[in-house]
């Protein structure tokens, strides 16, 4: 398996704790006080984990530990967290139809 980036990590186990707990981003943003555009950031990987108490609040809400959101290995964070391999691998993939990054949502026009 390919290494992924540590931001690809806790972005695919952020996505699947968060769903696997049935909260949207907003409720999740508001329960760990943090700011809901910039968690919709973080799981788009167009903002990187800046606070190791963000991570540590997220966990919190998450009911798991800061390490597991983390964690580079899917098979210890399904073993940790209860949520079948194959779950956390699907959830993690971004649905069709998401919204795209300004570059590429705007063209070279400028405009939308």
């Amino acid at each position: 398996m390919p290494r992924l980036s540590p931001d690809l990590h806790f972005r695919r186990n952020l996505r699947a704790l968060r769903l696997a707990r049935s909260l949207t981003q907003e409720q999740l943003a508001e329960i760990a006080k943090a700011d809901y555009k910039h968690l919709q950031l973080l799981e788009l990987g167009l903002k990187h984990v800046s606070t190791l108490s963000l991570v540590r609040r997220l966990a919190d809400v998450l009911k798991t530990k800061a390490w597991v959101l983390l964690c580079d290995d899917p098979q210890v964070v399904a073993h940790a967290t209860g949520i079948k391999l194959s779950e956390l691998t699907s959830k993690a993939r971004p649905k069709s139809g998401r919204p795209a990054t300004k570059s590429s949502q705007f063209g070279r026009g400028g405009r939308a």
